[in-house]
């Protein structure tokens, strides 16, 4: 079963409620960032697309790799000393036609999203159960 964007916010929320200072302000995934932007994508906000610069690029925080339908297919984290700009380079690449996805997917990685916060490594675990 495919896990969403929609799907994944809602985990965000869940932890949120369970693990955060009622008084912290709320999460929010940013909108997706195209790795292989096409005339073919979905009609959604986009927050940018390749070669512009990694949404929240110099932050730490988790960062989701999405198909082309935006569901999940990878979820990292990134500490403040390795951001995710710095973590997103290392899987996507500048190649002489686009960008150069690193490693052999089993399904092809179309979109980023980000989520810049300090506690990457709890949310990442959170995001992971039963995903």
């Amino acid at each position: 079963m495919k896990t969403s964007s929609e799907d994944v916010q809602k985990k965000i929320d869940e932890y949120s409620q369970i693990c955060r200072h009622p008084e912290s302000p709320p999460l929010k995934l940013g909108l997706p960032y195209a790795l292989l932007p096409s005339s073919d994508m979905p009609s959604t906000k986009l927050s940018g697309r390749w070669p512009n610069p990694w949404p929240d690029g110099n932050e730490g925080g988790v960062y989701l790799v999405l198909d082309d339908d935006l569901c999940l297919l990878y979820v990292g984290k990134a500490s403040m000393k390795s951001h995710i700009g710095s973590r997103l380079s290392k899987h996507f690449r500048e190649g002489l036609s686009g960008c150069v996805v690193a490693e052999n997917w089993r399904t092809a990685p179309k979109y980023i999203a980000t989520l810049p916060i300090k506690e990457a490594g709890s949310l990442r675990r959170q995001l992971l159960r039963n995903t």
